[in-house]
């Protein structure tokens, strides 16, 4: 094997792997610490100035060292929660290594132990792109395969899990580029195939006014005297503007675009988390619409993938589109996919 064959034998065993700042980095991005604890700290704050505002000096000592306490507690704990999720991940990621072996999608990972997972093409349903709040600001994703129950392998220790990691964390400038590595399928059906865009019009009042119903919990408050009154409603006021500004996000995030007839891109938003499905059109176990009277009225319906992992059905819903809309996806998908329900 010459000098040239051997670096590229190299590149190939090092298409992806994770640094010890990639895993700091996750940790912290994966349960939002940070954003908590200083939320906390800020509500503390502003808690301990309101004591020493309305309440008389003795119980405004002793209110304000317990709540000192308190929060000093808090803090210390979720200071040992980040160090332990960083311990753990260090021990799950440490060298994370990820490259494309023939028709085998191979990791290697471990800190004490090294494991090396060996996945076959055929058994990937899907690939699925998440990113909470936090890591949509700061640009970064992770990435895991959905996967069909199989049989282990006789060289490697296959995995027997339905969902893992492909890209713990990466970048979203780098997301292409690395996909394009490990799955070159998906990539050039991507690149070579001028996209089918269904249109997903948003529907703010539809998706948000259930939201508004949490207001009603306002009105206890006029007769209830009680000092939590204030603390309570910001609460309720915080809640409710969570939620409109989720609703509001998931209906402007939503789409379904298909390449060719092979490939089914489909982006939602659930519980804060921007999420993106690549489907091949045969791993799709069956599509339904469903509607109520009052949609049906104004032609409108929602639509649902289902796609088997493992001994499970993940079910992919997207919510309401135009009526036409929905049948144009069932037109355009038929021929690949195995299965289509109508419910009204």
């Amino acid at each position: 094997m010459d000098i040239k064959s051997l670096d590229q034998h190299s590149n190939s065993k090092s298409q992806y792997s994770v640094s010890l700042n990639d895993i700091i980095v996750f940790s912290l991005v994966d349960f939002d610490i940070i954003s908590w604890i200083l939320g906390l700290i800020a509500i503390s704050y502003h808690f301990t100035g309101f004591i020493n505002k309305y309440l008389d000096p003795f119980l405004n000592k002793v209110i304000a060292r317990g709540l000192l306490i308190i929060t000093s507690l808090i803090i210390i704990v979720a200071v040992f929660a980040i160090l332990g999720s960083i311990i753990k991940n260090i021990f799950k990621y440490y060298k994370f290594k990820v490259y494309r072996e023939s028709n085998h999608i191979v990791i290697e990972r471990g800190f004490f132990t090294r494991t090396t997972l060996s996945i076959p093409i055929e058994r990937i349903q899907a690939v699925r792109t998440k990113g909470s709040l936090l890591q949509v600001l700061l640009n970064i994703k992770t990435v895991e395969l959905l996967l069909a129950s199989g049989k282990k392998s006789e060289n490697k220790e296959d995995t027997s899990d339905t969902t893992f990691f492909l890209f713990p964390i990466i970048n979203s400038r780098l997301l292409s580029k690395k996909l394009a590595q490990i799955l070159p399928e998906f990539a050039e059906i991507i690149a070579q195939t001028e996209p089918l865009r269904f249109p997903c019009s948003p529907h703010y009042f539809l998706f948000s006014r259930f939201c508004f119903l949490s207001l009603s919990l306002l009105i206890p408050l006029f007769f209830w005297n009680s000092n939590w009154n204030f603390f309570l409603g910001i609460a309720i006021l915080l809640f409710t503007l969570l939620s409109v500004v989720h609703a509001l996000w998931k209906t402007k995030s939503q789409a379904i675009t298909q390449y060719k007839q092979e490939l089914l891109v489909i982006k939602i938003v659930h519980f804060f988390t921007l999420t993106e499905y690549l489907c091949p059109l045969n791993k799709i176990q069956a599509v339904s619409i469903s509607t109520t009277p009052f949609l049906y009225h104004q032609q409108l319906g929602h639509i649902t993938f289902s796609l088997k992992t493992g001994e499970f059905t993940l079910k992919i819903n997207l919510k309401y589109l135009s009526w036409s809309i929905c049948e144009n996806i069932k037109k355009s998908c038929a021929p690949k996919i195995k299965n289509y329900t109508l419910k009204r």
